[in-house]
């Protein structure tokens, strides 16, 4: 495969984009025509646009850092959440999601539109969208690029208003054993009185309240049954109506154990359940190892650096398997970076050395952490030349000719070589990455020390096998540091293409569907059978696999892998706006990160003052806290911010595949 570098003037390749949109305000569901012209030096210019128009409170939470330059042909990445995006009542002043003028409000995604056109002759391209329910601004972006590599950006904000509008925060992790708490503001420039109804539609429940705008209400629904409801949320005054409505799911627990038992259909065809409600997922057996690695990363996340980073990379691989992904952890770059010689490098754990192959890895499998480093791969002569070459084909700098000519020297380390080996696979030259590779003997010490290194190398030239070293590591060096960068190239190189179609039929007392399975996919179905009847499968493919777990209280769960040995309990008032602590006592346990489900009525409060522990994760359903050595207990400040009553989870750590829970406890808040 050749390789090509392209250098150019910048500004003599810009491409000047005017974005007009037909209204400077529009309301929520209206129609928005965008006018998109391109241009270079004031003469037309024909070029494709990738457009999308993304509410602004997503860039709130991550800003959009893509260069158009240096990332010519990588489509740019927004976060996209289901409804609205979060905020806390508590924590600051509503700044307004959701809908007015009396119609059912429902559609609050935060994309409105996303597509790619083709400018015409006169460099002219127009685009029509519908925008969803929300009350908010809307950052349209507008990257340009044609195959001359003319380049350019714009931006530009239209904004959604209402005079009128209600907003809702959903309730998260409401579990059959907490209280429903709805809650609702109206939002308005004037002060005056709003008549709520709060419906819940499978109930045929409805309660009532009334409260200035500018101002919450809630209402209490007391306990509900597992399932899905949807709400609608009603308000009027002064004349002025606004309705919204979103679902909220019932769970029995949000600190899931996934004791998962796999079953051959073919050979078991039927669950006899022991509880309820029971998650399946149903995949073609060729996924197998696909799914086993998400489980390996998924349930090894550490504070080291590569741990965490991997966990974030493998929720987008989730995504496209599952179809959904869990929260990412928040990864603080500046405690893992070392500055010397005017360049910066990573290192894995705070207090560790810098590791330039470490760093070569996460810019190459994920540059998002490497953006806003100085990186300069040759600054400093005391680092391995090797090392440095593998930085720097990372960072896709023009040293081919330079690994050629290192690739024909004979008197190097095979570690050394095996580095060579990766650069080259880097830079896309696989045929001499693969001549050289086949010329390394490496001796039987070395093949284990450089086990994590010879795994990437052969996911991009032999699939089998890269899967059987990275199986052996897991199996015997699951604390390997390049491990995880293994795992992350062989879905990168190795996606097996499943294209057949196949079904899979569910049958029980309730339940007669079925699943359809099209690739790459992983499907999930839960099943609420109060009777615990059997459940029966029947296909006709010999390739399908299911595997099965409870979703149920940790406290519920019969296991040898399940350990109660962490104790909790709460001091402060339990009265709502108020603080209190959360006091997490370890005993004699080497717990380090400690999983903990907040109920709906709780919140993270200030921690500047942190002692004992570190926050690895703020999610909006669960924190992940690192505890420090020396330590064997430490108190976590919350926030009262619901009445009613509430179930407070066991807390969990996973240690080696050992689930150590502590006690939970029932809050009765005022």
């Amino acid at each position: 495969m050749p390789i090509y570098y392209y250098d150019f003037n910048e500004e003599t390749r810009k491409v000047d984009i005017d974005i007009k949109s037909d209204k400077t305000e529009y309301k929520p569901g209206d129609e928005v025509n965008l006018t998109i012209k391109t241009t270079n030096n004031n003469k037309p210019i024909k070029t494709f646009v990738n457009i999308s128009v993304v509410n602004e409170a997503v860039f709130a939470v991550q800003e959009d850092s893509t260069e158009i330059v240096s990332t010519i042909y990588q489509d740019p990445e927004y976060p996209i959440y289901t409804y609205s995006s979060y905020f806390d009542f508590i924590s600051k002043e509503p700044d307004g999601f959701g809908g007015g003028g009396g119609d059912t409000r429902g559609n609050f995604g935060d994309t409105a539109y996303f597509d790619t056109v083709y400018t015409d002759s006169n460099g002219v391209a127009n685009v029509k969208f519908k925008l969803p329910d929300n009350v908010t601004t809307y950052r349209v972006t507008v990257h340009s690029a044609n195959e001359d590599v003319y380049v350019g950006v714009n931006k530009i904000d239209i904004t959604s208003k209402l005079d009128f509008f209600i907003q809702s925060t959903e309730p998260r992790n409401v579990k059959t054993t907490d209280d429903l708490v709805l809650n609702a503001t109206s939002i308005a420039s004037e002060q005056y009185n709003v008549k709520y109804q709060f419906t819940i539609e499978e109930l045929n429940k409805t309660l009532e309240a009334e409260e200035t705008t500018n101002s919450i209400t809630t209402v209490n629904f007391g306990k509900l049954d597992y399932g899905t409801y949807h709400v609608v949320i009603r308000g009027s005054g002064n004349n002025q109506e606004d309705a919204i409505t979103y679902p909220i799911n019932i769970i029995e627990s949000a600190q899931e154990v996934k004791k998962y038992t796999k079953i051959n259909i073919n050979e078991t065809p039927e669950i006899k359940p022991t509880k309820n409600p029971i998650v399946l997922e149903i995949y073609n057996r060729n996924m197998e190892k696909y799914i086993d690695y998400i489980d390996f990363i998924e349930n090894t996340l550490t504070e080291r650096l590569d741990t965490q980073i991997a966990y974030n990379e493998i929720q987008k691989i989730r995504t496209k398997y599952y179809g959904s992904s869990n929260n990412q952890v928040n990864i603080n770059m500046a405690k893992y970076r070392d500055t010397k010689n005017y360049t910066d490098y990573l290192k894995n754990l705070e207090n560790a050395n810098t590791d330039i192959v470490l760093t070569a890895l996460i810019q190459y499998y994920a540059k998002d952490y490497i953006s806003g480093l100085n990186i300069d791969p040759f600054i400093n002569d005391d680092n391995n030349l090797f090392e440095q070459y593998l930085l720097a084909s990372a960072n896709k700098k023009t040293v081919l000719t330079d690994l050629l000519q290192l690739k024909e020297e004979k008197d190097i380390e095979n570690y050394n070589k095996l580095l060579v080996t990766l650069s080259l696979e880097f830079l896309g030259d696989y045929q001499n990455a693969k001549d050289l590779y086949n010329q390394i003997e490496l001796n039987s010490e070395e093949k284990e020390e450089y086990k994590s290194i010879t795994a990437i190398i052969e996911t991009f030239i032999n699939k089998e096998n890269s899967s059987k070293i990275i199986d052996e590591l897991i199996s015997n060096s699951p604390e390997d540091e390049y491990l995880r960068f293994a795992i992350l190239s062989f879905f990168q190189n190795n996606e097996t293409d499943i294209s057949n179609e196949e079904e899979i039929k569910i049958i029980s007392s309730n339940i007669n569907e079925t699943i359809k399975l099209n690739g790459m996919t992983v499907k999930t179905y839960v099943v609420n059978n109060k009777e615990l009847d059997t459940i029966k499968f029947e296909t006709n493919s010999n390739d399908i696999i299911v595997r099965y777990y409870y979703q149920t209280l940790l406290e519920n769960i019969e296991s040898e892998n399940v350990s109660e040995d962490i104790s909790i309990k709460i001091t402060g008032n339990l009265k709502k706006n108020s603080t209190i602590y959360l006091q997490i006592n370890c005993n004699d346990t080497e717990a380090k990160e400690l999983r903990i489900a907040l109920p709906n009525s709780l919140r993270l409060a200030n921690t500047e003052n942190l002692k004992g522990y570190w926050i690895m994760n703020n999610a909006i359903d669960y924190i992940s806290v690192y505890k420090q050595k020396g330590y064997s207990s430490i108190k976590i400040p919350l926030i009262v911010t619901l009445d009613g009553n509430y179930k407070f989870e066991n807390i969990v750590n996973n240690q080696n595949g050992i689930y150590h829970i502590s006690n939970s406890l029932d809050l009765d808040i005022k």
